[in-house]
């Protein structure tokens, strides 16, 4: 059965509910209809938009619908994600930029009306996500950076650690996942493709998908022209990040 792969939501519940139409993946109810196919959404599914929780919570009960009709729901963490539970566990601890982490979250977007409707029961959820997932030959990271090496050199070791930063009390990894995720477009270029074949050197796989940067930035097109994912270096690279935070259309990958 088919891996279908959806980039960064940031909030967009209407273009979210859309897309899972348009594939078959759910019903006008927003109900799970995938059968025994596997969803991968590629994390952060908060910030600079409106509807954050909201699309954590239905990516929670698609996962829970995908799993009794034999398919699969695997979501990613993604930045938005983690500084949003930063600021959440940490609000008033003053980043190294000189901003409070409440305050560093609202710069990159943070959506207080999320950060007041938080439960524990979203915040176990985002605590839980993986930071890296292989299916099959593929390896699906949040993030198009290469900062994953300075966790471990295993997926199980990378989503360890990320683990225990989440799960932890001490603010100070917080930020050094942060200033991870700060890099973009790590690979680009003749350098970049040798940094995506060491990551699947080190964590298997022969196609490295990832969101994070909006593919209408990298090409510099508008927002609304992106229409699909963009494949690189061959086939070794897939960026999905559509943009639906700058009014790009989305679309929904399938994994060859």
């Amino acid at each position: 059965m088919p891996t279908f792969v959806i980039g960064d939501l940031h909030g967009q519940l209407e273009a979210f509910n859309r897309l899972l139409r348009d594939a078959g993946l759910a019903d006008s109810a927003d109900r799970w209809t995938g059968a025994d196919t596997t969803l991968v959404l590629i994390g952060d599914f908060v910030d600079r938009g409106p509807y954050g929780l909201a699309c954590v919570d239905l990516a929670m009960r698609l996962q829970t619908e995908a799993s009794a009709a034999g398919g699969r729901l695997l979501a990613l963490l993604g930045n938005h994600d983690l500084i949003l539970l930063a600021a959440h566990r940490f609000p008033d601890h003053q980043a190294g930029i000189g901003l409070s982490l409440r305050d560093d979250w609202l710069r990159s977007g943070g959506e207080p009306a999320d950060l007041r409707a938080l439960t524990p029961t979203h915040v176990a959820w985002l605590q839980a996500l993986p930071a890296l997932v292989r299916l099959d030959d593929a390896l699906f990271v949040h993030g198009d950076i290469d900062g994953y090496l300075d966790f471990g050199r295993s997926v199980e070791a990378v989503n360890t650690a990320f683990q225990n930063v989440l799960q932890g009390d001490d603010p100070g990894p917080f930020e050094a996942l942060l200033t991870a995720f700060s890099q973009h477009e790590a690979f680009e270029n003749v350098v970049g493709k040798e940094r995506a074949e060491h990551l699947l050197e080190t964590f298997g796989g022969s196609r490295l998908v990832h969101g994070h940067t909006p593919i209408s930035e990298v090409l510099e097109v508008a927002p609304a022209d992106v229409t699909e994912a963009r494949v690189y270096h061959q086939g070794l690279c897939v960026n999905v990040d559509g943009g639906l935070y700058l009014g790009g259309p989305g679309f929904v990958y399938t994994l060859p």
